[in-house]
């Protein structure tokens, strides 16, 4: 209801040659509003079947509550999160990564459970310089959060921060034997996009190395630059070139 309100609002404006700044701004707003609600809209009925599996069983694992935030500031959180990153995946980051992640270079997203605060997941992410693609460059749930749905809450979150900032693609690489996370990336309409054969050429034996170049298309579609505005401008353009055409062709 709030959404068409504004909506409503903002064409009033419009058709009586009111449109400011101020407007311009609500006007983006709005766009984003409606692609993340289309974005949910699309989560909830493409997640609802597998969703239904997972209520059957009712218990207490799947109800941990989750809060999000971006501060890393905190003295101890990046090493938590080297100690996680190194439990995790068994692999040394560089300390340019986590350096990075501190100065928010990289877009980090935290899971924490609401109680404790403890870290429960988590999701760094590279914006690239163009603003319009984003690289998911490490995600995760803690070990001991694991197989209570927290990786798709971790994933929605991430895909609708992604979205409000306007990103239109995001990428990923993720192992070929890592069926549980390509289950979850396609749940969320993440499709393979080429297959990529010794990338951890740096793991030891006898772990796997080939990889997945996985990505999505985010819902986001309207240009920055593209208001209410613009469109009522070239709905007017358009209607009075017909009117124009149609009086001159009366004239003959």
């Amino acid at each position: 209801m709030e959404l068409t309100n504004l909506k409503n609002e903002v064409n009033l404006k419009e058709s009586r040659k009111e449109f400011d700044e101020e407007d311009w701004r609500v006007s983006q707003d709005i766009h984003s509003l409606s692609n993340l609600q289309s974005f949910n809209d699309f989560l909830s009925q493409n997640v609802a079947q597998d969703n239904i599996a997972d209520n059957l069983d009712m218990t207490t694992q799947y109800f941990t509550e989750i809060t999000f935030t971006s501060n890393v500031d905190k003295d101890n959180t990046i090493q938590i999160l080297k100690n996680h990153f190194l439990l995790l995946f068994k692999v040394n980051y560089p300390e340019e990564f986590f350096e990075r992640i501190k100065s928010k270079q990289y877009k980090t997203i935290l899971g924490l459970e609401k109680s404790s605060k403890q870290i429960t997941c988590f999701s760094v992410i590279d914006i690239k310089e163009n603003k319009k693609k984003a690289v998911l460059l490490a995600f995760g749930v803690v070990k001991e959060f694991q197989r209570k749905r927290i990786g798709s809450k971790i994933l929605q979150k991430t895909l609708e921060e992604l979205t409000l900032m306007g990103i239109e693609t995001v990428t990923l690489i993720v192992q070929q034997i890592n069926d549980n996370a390509i289950k979850l990336y396609k749940k969320f309409s993440f499709e393979i996009e080429k297959e990529m054969n010794q990338y951890y050429y740096y793991f030891e034996e006898p772990r796997e190395k080939s990889a997945y170049l996985m990505k999505k298309t985010l819902i986001y579609k309207i240009q920055s630059n593209f208001g209410f505005f613009d469109f009522f401008r070239n709905f007017r353009q358009n209607k009075m070139f017909k009117t124009q055409v149609k009086s001159n062709y009366q004239g003959l």
